[in-house]
C-alpha cells in the first residue's frame, strides 16, 4: 500500500497561506493607525499624516466619531510646522490662531470640513465632525 505523501504538504501550505493573511492584514492596519489619521469625507477617506516625533493615543476606531489625541515629545511649534507642510502637500488649508500664547489651529479640507487641534500639556487633540456613508453612521452611534 503506497501513502499519499503529498496532501500534507497542500495543508501545510494552506496553513501558511491563512496564517500570512492575517499577518499582512494586521500589519497593515497596525501601519495606517500609527502613521495616519483618516477623516471620513462621504465615500472618500483623505489623511493626514502622525508626525514622526509623536504617538497616537486613542485607537484608529474612534476617526469615526471625529476624535483623535496624539502625544509628542517635542514643542508645540514643531508640531505646528509639521502640520502646515503636512496641510500644504495634501492641499489642505492651515491656519493658525494670530496670538502667540494660544497656539490652537485649524485644518480646512474643504469649505466646511474644518478638523480643529488644540494642546493640551504634550497632547494634541484633533476634532472634527465626520460626513459619514449610511453603512458608517451605523457604527458610529453604536460607538456613542
Amino acid at each position: 500500500m503506497k501513502k499519499n505523501k503529498h496532501g500534507s504538504i497542500w495543508v501545510l501550505l494552506l496553513v501558511l497561506f491563512v496564517i500570512g493573511g492575517i499577518a499582512i492584514y494586521w500589519g497593515y492596519n497596525k501601519y495606517m493607525q500609527t502613521l495616519y489619521i483618516g477623516f471620513y469625507d462621504g465615500n472618500k477617506i483623505r489623511y493626514l499624516d502622525v508626525p514622526p516625533f509623536a504617538e497616537r493615543i486613542t485607537p484608529a476606531s474612534l476617526e469615526v466619531l471625529g476624535e483623535c489625541d496624539i502625544r509628542f515629545s517635542t514643542i508645540d511649534e514643531q508640531v505646528l510646522q509639521f502640520f502646515k507642510a503636512t496641510a500644504t502637500r495634501y492641499g489642505y488649508y492651515f491656519s493658525r490662531a494670530d496670538t502667540k500664547s494660544d497656539s490652537s489651529f485649524e485644518i480646512t479640507v474643504r469649505g466646511d470640513y474644518v478638523i480643529k487641534g488644540t494642546f493640551d500639556k504634550n497632547i494634541l487633540q484633533l476634532r472634527w465632525n465626520p460626513v459619514l456613508p449610511p453603512d458608517m453612521q451605523k457604527k458610529a452611534r453604536a460607538m456613542r
